[in-house]
């Protein structure tokens, strides 16, 4: 079995260069990289007990999501565990299917096994039980949204001034009957969302009519026939703006059964890019593609795992100040508004 010392000889790096890296410090660039070539070809491999015991690390990160067949998030995955292993760290990767009840034991799984730090995607309105771990040091960071008055290191996305823009520029298109098919109360995103749309529709004057928020789900296609039902109402929508992704695709269902066509008959705006999802590249021959507010999802990663990293290598005193960091979405406009001041 190969050494530290064995490291050493093959990259040439010191051996506390390579102690340094192992233990998730920075090292130059030319020096990362001879250290992960020579660990690559001797099949290096880090005792993270015996150096828990010297640091009172264990150099591993728990990674804590409600769905992780869910396409928003292993995209996600992918990103932060690419800097988390440039930097010497491994991830315990869970999964708490929606359930807040599974989420608290979860963490408490994780906390056992002594991870330096937590990243959970929280489905809890209060968090009584991230504030323990953060009570007892342990650095947590929520991503992709937060819980109220939780104060808690996050790292999420502009939802609500995204969905404000997005709906402006449906007015500025001359729209004023908007629909908004919404997630559920529960959703952190799905409330922040569901604010930018309402925001920017009391600020234009525009009504809206109870049948104009139709309530559906986040994890499932379950909005086909909500849609087809809002669709046949006495004053029906001229643009329908879907919540999230799998509502998208339920409104895409809706409108291909109904023989529907974009834009002439509706207009369709899509919190998410559908596109930016491997397993539904399939959809781009789909024409035209809709509008669609875009996440920066691999961003995402990248700064919870930073954020976390800074946490765990800094000093945590009493005077404990979040960071929330807020990244911003972008906006693309395609054919599936149609203009009606023309």
């Amino acid at each position: 079995m190969a050494t530290i010392l064995d490291v050493e000889r093959e990259s040439g790096v010191s051996k506390s260069t390579i102690s340094r890296f192992l233990n998730g410090k920075n090292v130059t660039e030319s020096n990362r990289v001879k250290i992960v070539a020579a660990i690559d070809k001797l099949g290096y491999q880090i005792n993270p007990l015996a150096s828990g015991l010297k640091t009172n690390r264990t150099n591993t990160i728990g990674i804590l999501l409600p769905d992780v067949t869910d396409t928003f998030f292993p995209p996600i995955i992918k990103s932060f565990e690419e800097v988390l292993t440039q930097k010497g760290y491994s991830v315990i990767l869970c999964n708490y299917q929606q359930d807040v009840k599974l989420e608290k034991q979860r963490l408490q799984f994780l906390a056992g096994k002594r991870v330096d730090g937590i990243i959970v995607a929280s489905s809890s309105k209060t968090g009584e039980h991230i504030q323990t771990l953060l009570d007892n040091k342990v650095p947590v960071l929520l991503l992709d949204r937060q819980i109220p008055n939780l104060e808690c290191d996050a790292v999420i996305v502009d939802n609500e001034e995204a969905t404000y823009r997005a709906t402006k520029v449906a007015i500025q298109k001359g729209h004023s009957k908007i629909a908004f098919l919404r997630g559920p109360d529960f959703e952190y995103t799905a409330v922040e969302r569901y604010k930018g749309y309402v925001r920017a529709m009391t600020e234009a004057g525009l009504e809206i009519p109870d049948e104009y928020v139709v309530q559906g789900d986040f994890v499932r296609y379950s909005c086909k026939n909500k849609f087809i039902d809002l669709m046949r109402i006495a004053n029906p929508p001229t643009l329908v703006m879907a919540g999230n992704i799998y509502i998208a695709i339920g409104v895409l269902e809706g409108i291909v059964e109904s023989g529907m066509k974009i834009p002439e008959d509706l207009s369709v705006i899509s919190f998410d890019d559908y596109t930016q999802v491997p397993v539904l590249k399939f959809m781009n021959f789909i024409l035209p593609k809709f509008t669609c507010i875009k996440q920066p999802i691999e961003a995402l990663g990248r700064r919870a795992a930073e954020l976390i990293l800074h946490r765990i290598e800094g000093e945590w005193d009493e005077a404990f100040v979040p960071e929330v960091v807020q990244l911003r979405t972008s906006f693309e406009l395609t054919d599936s508004v149609k203009d009606l001041r023309k």
